[in-house]
């Protein structure tokens, strides 16, 4: 399929029909155990054929000590749906906005079936100038990890904050020898068990050494490795995203989330599509970000042309009542990712300096390839 042709593919063609689903009334316990039993991370909750939201591992782990006779309409997410009809790149951006792993698809009111960040990644291999691509045009360079001997409560920590499923372990030499994640740390924290008729939960504990837990040996490739590489290993492997190494040391990563903003660079509409995580502020706030990054954006889009701006928020309690922020961004154009990051005691410091960093990125490349092109004809 050509690339053009993208809009084409709507989710009724990338959609699992039959998703595991739960009702309302269940309780924690019994759900629990059937995501286990199906190696899912979330499950739709319907009731008759109606969908209210979905339960997930993420939320399980956050709300650690729910007790397990919980009734699933008491802890259930409520997050959007997509209609049959809507396009691939629509999908993707819905999948971006919300942070949902997966999507119910509806018809005409009807629950029909769910789409993924897995189908949406698979669906990249249908075009193969996307599946192509080397590894090092989609790879986030900001790659975070965990040493071995770290505990698992550091993981978790740092799994919540970058909102992922699952990050590298290295060594004292800082080459990777595994990775953790949510299904490896899950049976730490809901732990069912055996009482009477029903299944219980458990409290497991999290002092304990990452490498005791950890998958190895860990799944990664080049820089250089195609797009369709990295999502076939994802398949065979069932993780949400690989390693990427040079001389067995972490040099970025490629998630599912990396792969979904590729796609969205291709929906319709000249927009710049930001999306701000992390935030714990008022809409105010918001507002006031919002225009900051307008501005900067405008002046960028003199130069380039950008399509995706995701920012990333984290806020450390170091001292007395005050907090440090640290921003992370990327900014997605039609051929090229810009990465910027900034740390400050005042938010909207922190954000200026962010916005100025990447300013100064996007100019700098500019120059960069005008003095390229100098040197060619020169030559």
């Amino acid at each position: 399929m050509e690339l053009k042709d993208i809009e084409k593919v709507k989710a009724i063609d990338l959609m699992t029909a039959k998703p595991v689903i739960a009702s309302p009334d269940e309780t924690l316990s019994v759900v629990i155990g059937r995501m286990k039993r199906k190696d899912v991370h979330e499950v739709l909750v319907v009731r008759d054929g109606e969908f209210l939201g979905l339960v997930s591992y993420d939320f399980l782990i956050r709300r650690r000590g729910l007790p397990p006779s919980t009734k699933v309409e008491h802890v259930l997410t409520h997050v959007t749906h997509v209609e049959d009809q809507t396009t691939l790149p629509q999908i993707a951006e819905t999948v971006l906005s919300t942070g949902v792993r997966a999507l119910p698809v509806k018809k005409k009111e009807k629950l029909i079936g769910v789409v993924s960040r897995t189908d949406l990644v698979r669906s990249i291999l249908k075009f193969e100038e996307l599946a192509e691509l080397a590894t090092d045009s989609v790879m986030s360079h900001s790659v975070q990890c965990v040493y071995e001997n770290d505990m698992v409560s550091r993981a978790r920590h740092l799994i919540q904050e970058l909102e992922a499923r699952s990050i590298p372990v290295i060594d004292e030499f800082e080459h990777l020898v595994g990775v953790v994640g949510l299904k490896d740390i899950a049976p730490l924290v809901i732990q069912p068990v055996k009482r009477g008729e029903d299944a219980g939960l458990e409290t497991g504990p999290l002092d304990v050494e990452v490498k005791s837990i950890m998958s190895s040996p860990p799944i990664s490739v080049t820089k250089d490795a195609s797009i369709s590489k990295v999502i076939k290993l994802m398949a065979k492997h069932d993780v949400s995203n690989i390693a990427v190494v040079e001389k067995d040391i972490p040099v970025g990563i490629v998630t599912q989330i990396d792969l979904v903003e590729l796609l969205v660079r291709f929906r319709k509409g000249d927009e710049v599509y930001v999306q701000i995580s992390g935030l714990e502020e008022g809409p105010e706030v918001y507002d006031a970000m919002y225009e900051m990054m307008g501005k900067t954006l405008r002046r960028i889009g003199k130069i380039v042309t950008p399509k995706v701006f995701n920012v990333h928020m984290t806020k450390y309690h170091t001292k007395g009542d005050s907090f440090k922020h640290s921003i992370r961004a990327r900014m997605t154009t039609e051929n090229e990712m810009y990465y910027a990051r900034s740390h400050d005691w005042d938010l909207f410091s922190a954000l200026e300096e962010m916005l100025d960093q990447l300013e100064r990125n996007v100019k700098r490349e500019k120059e960069r390839r005008l003095d390229k092109r100098k040197r060619r004809k020169r030559s």
